[in-house]
Parts: C-alpha cells; sequence; structure tokens
C-alpha cells in the first residue's frame, strides 16, 4: 500500500524538476495548472486529502489529444468518482490506492481509466512500515537512488529529475511517430535540474463538480502491486513505479498508448532503495525533516518531550522549574516514615534526594497494584 509520502520542492521548483526531453530530443518544463502552485505546499509527512503534485497530459486541460505536453496539477489525494452524489469530505480515505489486479474492475477506476485519466504522482518518496515479531511497527522511508552529486540532503527535501537514469526515448514497442508538442517552455541543455530525483508513481485520476456548482475538485488514486523481493520484507504491496522517461511518457500519453499497452508498466520495481526513520513520522501532524532523516534502528533521535520527561526524572522535579533552587522539604505525612518493620516507631524525615518523591510515589502505585486481575506473567512483564 502507500499511505503517506513526502514532498518537500517549492511550487516554483516542481516544474524544474519535472523537466523532460520530448521525442524530438528537446527540454522542457511543465506548467502549473492556473492557480494551482498556491494549493500546494510542501510537507516531509503527506498523508491521504491533501494536495500534491500530479503530472498529467495537457489534453485533459483543453491540448491537443495527441499532444505530449504536460501540465503540473495540485490534485487531492484520493479519488472521489466523478458520479458521487455525497459531500466529497472523507471519501478518498477509501480510495488513496487503486490495487492493479481490481482497477480494471471497480467502478471507481475503471470509468476513469476508459478515459484515459492517467496521472504521475510525484514525491521524494513514500513511507512504510515494517511489523516486527513483538508487534512494534519500524518506519522506513523509501526512494529513488540518486546519482552520486545530486539530490544532496534527504532532510532538506531537495528535489529530483525525471531524467536521471533515463531509459531509451523510443519505449520499446510503444513507440509512435513524434509529433510537435504545444506549449511548454524550451530550456536549454545547461538548464537541466540537478537535484533529487523525484519518485514517479502511476496513479488515476478524477474531476467531481459540486452538484450545486463551483469549481472542480479534482483527486487521485495511487496505484499498488505486489511488492519486489527487495522492498517485500517490509510490506508486501508498494507503489506502482514509472522508473524512467519512456515509462513516464508512455503512461501518461492516453492519445498514443492505448489502455492495453500502458497497463503492461504497471510492474514491481527493484529500483528504489530505503532506510529507517523516526516513529515521529506516526503522526500525521508531525510535518517536520526528523520524519525522513535516517535513524538507528534503537537509537532514535529524542525528542522535544522525551528529553523534558528525562529531564525531570533526574531532577525529581519539573525541568521549567529549573536550576539549583532550594526549597524546604515537604510536611511528612502520616505514615510515610514509618520503619520497615511497621512497629510504629516515627524517624525523623530524611533530607529529600532528587528523584525521591518521584520514586516513592511509584513505589507506592506499583504496591497498589498488587491486586489487580492481572496473571503474573502480566505482571512480570510490565514491570
Amino acid at each position: 500500500m502507500c499511505g503517506r509520502t513526502a514532498c518537500t520542492l517549492a511550487p516554483d521548483e516542481v516544474p524544474r524538476a519535472c523537466g523532460f526531453r520530448d521525442r524530438r530530443g528537446q527540454r522542457r518544463q511543465p506548467r502549473w495548472k492556473d492557480g494551482d502552485s498556491s494549493k500546494y505546499f510542501p510537507s516531509h509527512n503527506v498523508s491521504p486529502q491533501s494536495r500534491t503534485p500530479v503530472l498529467v497530459c495537457s489534453s485533459h486541460f483543453g491540448g491537443e489529444a495527441q499532444t505530449e505536453d504536460r501540465t503540473l496539477a495540485a490534485m487531492q489525494w484520493g479519488l472521489v468518482p466523478s458520479w458521487f452524489k455525497g459531500d466529497p469530505k472523507g471519501f478518498g480515505y477509501k480510495t488513496n490506492n487503486a490495487r492493479s489486479d481490481g482497477m480494471m474492475t471497480k467502478g471507481f477506476f475503471k470509468g476513469p481509466l476508459q478515459k484515459g485519466q492517467r496521472c504521475v504522482v510525484l514525491a521524494d518518496g513514500y513511507f512504510e512500515w515494517q511489523t516486527g515479531k513483538d508487534g512494534k511497527k519500524q518506519p522506513y522511508f523509501i526512494y529513488f537512488p540518486q546519482n552520486k552529486g545530486e539530490g544532496g540532503n534527504l532532510e532538506k527535501g531537495e528535489g529530483g529529475s525525471l531524467e536521471d537514469n533515463p531509459e531509451s526515448g523510443e519505449g520499446g514497442d510503444l513507440k509512435d511517430n513524434p509529433e510537435r508538442g504545444e506549449g511548454g517552455d524550451l530550456e536549454e541543455d545547461s538548464g537541466a535540474w540537478q537535484g533529487r530525483r523525484l519518485l514517479t508513481m502511476a496513479g488515476i485520476f478524477d474531476r467531481w463538480t459540486p452538484p450545486e456548482g463551483g469549481e472542480p475538485l479534482y483527486t487521485y488514486s495511487v496505484i499498488t502491486v505486489d511488492a519486489a523481493p527487495a522492498t517485500a520484507w517490509i510490506h508486501h504491496r508498494m507503489p506502482a513505479v514509472l522508473n524512467g522517461e519512456a515509462a513516464v511518457r508512455d503512461w501518461l500519453e492516453h492519445g498514443r498508448v492505448p489502455l492495453n499497452k500502458a497497463v503492461e508498466l504497471i510492474q514491481p520495481q527493484e529500483c528504489l532503495t530505503f532506510h529507517p526513520v523516526s516513529t515521529v513520522v506516526n503522526n500525521s501532524r508531525n510535518k517536520s525533516a526528523e520524519c525522513v532523516a535516517p535513524v538507528v534502528i534503537g537509537q532514535e533521535k529524542p525528542t522535544a518531550s522525551s528529553k523534558m520527561m528525562s529531564a525531570w526524572l533526574q531532577k525529581g522535579k519539573p525541568a521549567k522549574q529549573g536550576g539549583g533552587e532550594k526549597r524546604p522539604p515537604p510536611t511528612p505525612q502520616p505514615g510515610l516514615h514509618l520503619s520497615p518493620q511497621g512497629g510504629g516507631e516515627k524517624r525523623p524525615p530524611p533530607t529529600p534526594q532528587p528523584g525521591f518523591l518521584l520514586t516513592s510515589w511509584l513505589k507506592r502505585g506499583a504496591k497498589e497494584g498488587e491486586g489487580d486481575d492481572e496473571s503474573p506473567a502480566k505482571k512480570k512483564k510490565t514491570i
């Protein structure tokens, strides 16, 4: 499956990162659909219902059916079918993925595919969780390997080019006569993007229009396949990755490449790399670069809250009370300082040591809990 991604390029960088060569060998950049650059917000932790950059053939927005020109659109993750009559809010959580083995028969996806509504979903990479024998889940960040000297620091979220590690421009059996692409910006070769290579995933999109009228809502699903052996140990499913310019072009150009040929591109890919990341990514509200930073399993970087708790435990009082400020010892409570033999002999209260009150409280809590209906095995495990 694919339920979380990262996409950190600024809106003005995305077109450069998507630069491509047309069939005449000239370099092009796609353009943003009118106003869509302001609807996309970069994030290290993207969840369904967010708007992310998606590449489509420009024919879907008024261009020629046979054109190779491309448009960038900020579409909402989670497909809402055009025929849906209810409130689309939240519907897309059911359709953030489209399984390749059912997309040709399910009504959600069959209609858009037959209309040629194929798209390429762009991301720095995606997250997947491996479930260990103990039931704990370890997140991994999965992405295209980067060429030497390109891509830089993952924590900075630098973008990438669709031309890194390019395949043959002919497209194999999908080859067709080249046609002149309308629109788009031509670049000099020296203007090629040198940043991080973006992950390109095959997707399906649809256009939903409010019954009362208004701006249409464009949404998409990421197509998933059985995982390749290289990543199957992490999770048994993976996105349908389009590796190389020829694959991207043949998936997008529905006027030139029929559906029965395009679906041959939907295969598991062994071209990805990965690294473990912190569990901070588990919470979709965490958007920082810590979500994609590599970690050593079992030695995760401490968070601000865990640092505060450690300081509290070490000092025996909240860290915010800070410093070496001395306070008088608390008034002893009845029974607190009885001798261990229980003879009732009272002793003067000892001078509190750092952590004494917290430790006493924890011991008392453990003692009081001895009567709970728990098995000895469970108690031992809890302790």
